[in-house]
């Protein structure tokens, strides 16, 4: 599978909590061949699912709703009130090719 990333984030600090919707902030998002889960070549496979992973936040602090990214690759994620500093999330995409179709 893979993705691009449109763009990074920055946001002042703010007195309340803020929630953010960044909406084609993943681009390109592909799953891996549609006959990697497939037993046969035939007429049952389905296209893959990707599914969009957070491994890590090096400041989960700045967040009252961790970062998460859609499969249409949205972002959402709500800033703590008076938060500052910065993180760097770091994501995976995978996708449902190991499961065997009927």
């Amino acid at each position: 599978p893979g993705f691009a990333i449109t763009r990074s984030m920055v946001f002042p600090e703010a007195e309340v909590q803020l929630t953010q919707l960044a909406t084609r902030f993943a681009t390109s998002i592909t799953p891996g061949p549609t006959n990697e889960g497939c037993v046969l070549l035939d007429a049952f496979c389905q296209q893959q699912r990707a599914t969009f992973i957070v491994e890590d936040n090096s400041n989960p602090a700045l967040f009252t709703v961790q970062p998460q990214l859609s499969q249409e690759g949205v972002l959402s994620f709500s800033l703590a009130a008076q938060a500052t500093g910065s993180a760097e999330v770091t994501v995976s995409l995978t996708d449902d090719g190991t499961e065997l179709q009927p």
